[in-house]
């Protein structure tokens, strides 16, 4: 079997007649494309993605902390940041309520109602929060410049 294969590769190559492809296809220069990614800016934006990302999986997490420990504050940070990334679902309601009046088919209508009223759910409880946030950091700018 593995015989048959190998000869019918071998002749399909050798009827194309291209002995020249064979070398400009494993002739690429992969050492240009490691220069991008081991830069110090991709590495040092892949960190904050990465953490940013551990942010959002651990923020249920730190829901079992108490909020009169020292860790607090990166609770509250987490917090912030989950409901910045919350406000995104009042898009994605937007364009599935969109999609949902195309839909002709009624399980994709149910599933579509229920991502929408996730999202509606997400972004409900999420932009409260965010105004609180920036009132809180205009109010304390506000007293800082007045004084």
């Amino acid at each position: 079997m593995a015989n048959n294969w190998s000869r019918s590769i071998s002749l399909s190559h050798s009827s194309r007649n291209c002995a020249h492809s064979s070398f400009s296809v494993y002739d690429s220069k992969r050492e240009d494309e490691k220069k991008i990614t081991d830069s110090l800016a991709v590495q040092a934006l892949n960190a904050v993605m990465l953490l940013i990302t551990l942010a959002m999986i651990s923020g249920p997490i730190w829901g079992l902390v108490p909020w009169d420990t020292p860790l607090d504050q990166i609770r509250l940070g987490i917090a912030i940041v989950n409901c910045h990334f919350g406000l995104l679902a009042w898009p994605c309601a937007y364009f599935c309520f969109r999609y949902l009046l195309r839909q002709n088919r009624g399980l994709e209508h149910i599933r579509l109602l229920a991502l929408m009223a996730v999202c509606l759910w997400g972004a409900w409880g999420a932009t409260p929060v965010v105004i609180w946030f920036w009132a809180s950091v205009f109010q304390r700018f506000t007293h800082f410049s007045n004084g």
